[in-house]
């Protein structure tokens, strides 16, 4: 149900109160014709996001972090396969099959996400991301689902969007799943037009440490297009298109 003025209810379990129809984001937005699988990936990626402790969480998809030589290998090939994932490396707890928000994980180089000198951009770190399946069966493989980057699906979708569909920041408690926000990185999102880096670190009092907590984003006309968390233990959560700020 929309409210008064034509905005999705906010929904803070589950779907991010984005709505099972066909809003612009899911179809409209996506003005490339691409395979079923493809469409299937990003219309799950927008509805329920990514987190990297899915524990049993089977709807939303998972972070999985790549070295260089097997990022190039995933975009050159189009899979991975064999034991290629390592638990101490990639993840804190066994993969579970299905989407995956697949990234080269230094794709910043010096300009690092986290670190005590915020980031310049995340732009980079998006060109580097990707939509990917993983299977245990009948041998290991991350399969490249869709071949542009999450840099290049967010603006795409964008140049269509219908922000009627998604809730407004002001809106969104803090501190409660799926998304978490701290109070810090929403007094100082909400209202913003344009903004591409991190936002807020740890807002426990007498801390601020960037590797205990930090939130980015990036935000153009109002529409945030992507969220995240991380942490020194590497990024947390990953939500596209979660909210306005204007």
């Amino acid at each position: 149900m929309a409210d008064d003025e034509g905005r999705s209810n906010k929904g803070q379990d589950g779907d991010l109160g984005k709505p099972d129809g066909c809003p612009s984001y899911r179809n409209r937005a996506m003005t490339k014709r691409r395979h079923g699988e493809a469409q299937e990936a990003i219309r799950r990626a927008f509805h329920f996001g990514f987190i990297r402790l899915r524990r049993h969480d089977v709807e939303r998809g998972g972070i999985i972090g790549l070295e260089k030589p097997e990022y190039d290998a995933l975009i050159q090939k189009g899979d991975l396969t064999g034991d290629i994932f390592k638990k101490d490396r990639y993840n804190d707890e066994p993969l579970i099959e299905g989407l995956h928000f697949t990234c080269w994980a230094d794709a910043q180089e010096e300009d690092d996400l986290i670190d005590w000198e915020p980031p310049t951009t995340i732009k980079p770190f998006l060109r580097h991301a990707h939509l990917c399946s993983y299977r245990e069966s009948p041998f290991p493989e991350l399969k490249l689902i869709v071949k542009e980057s999450i840099y290049d699906i967010l603006l795409e979708a964008l140049e269509n969007f219908d922000r009627r569909a998604m809730p407004f920041l002001s809106d969104i408690e803090t501190q409660k799943p799926p998304l978490d926000l701290s109070r810090s990185f929403k007094d100082r999102l909400l209202g913003i037009n344009s903004v591409c880096g991190r936002i807020a670190t740890c807002d426990w009092p007498g801390c601020g440490d960037p590797f205990c907590s930090s939130e980015l984003a990036w935000v153009e006309n109002g529409i945030c297009l992507v969220y995240l968390s991380a942490s020194g233990a590497g990024i947390g959560s990953v939500f596209l298109f979660p909210f306005t700020t204007l």
